[in-house]
């Protein structure tokens, strides 16, 4: 048969086009204060929670990539080994998958293994049920 479609029917999809640049090309989390410095954006889940999110950063193919999704309405230090992570930097494009969402605010960090690399991204993301997503300063 046919292979299964990549976003279920019934899901919410959206994306927005952001950039990294001298002032936000923060790098990985190995230097702390720099990674912090990283494009930020804010996923708001509905009352119900959300069944099922998956988030996607597509960026040039030469470039390591990574998402990470700290609960809150600030993505804070403190939090870096609690926050969902799309898993190991990955050239071009990854993915982070979350389950069971709870309702609130969440805060989405992009970054680019190593720092100082100014491109263009896109974030992509399907929903069970629909989430707002905005930039966070």
């Amino acid at each position: 048969g046919d292979p299964p479609p990549l976003v279920p029917s019934g899901y919410v999809s959206g994306s927005i086009a952001g950039c990294w640049s001298p002032t936000t090309a923060g790098g990985c989390s190995n230097n702390l204060w720099r990674f912090f410095t990283n494009p930020h954006w804010r996923f708001d889940v509905p009352e119900k929670g959300v069944r099922s999110l998956h988030v996607f950063l597509e960026c040039p193919a030469e470039h390591s990539v990574n998402v990470r999704l700290f609960s809150g309405a600030a993505a804070r230090p403190e939090a870096l080994r609690t926050a969902r992570s799309s898993g190991a930097y990955r050239q071009g494009c990854c993915v982070l998958q979350v389950e069971d969402l709870p309702p609130g605010p969440y805060v989405a960090v992009v970054s680019t293994f190593r720092p100082g690399l100014c491109a263009s991204y896109r974030l992509a993301w399907h929903a069970s049920q629909p989430v707002q997503v905005r930039p966070h300063p």
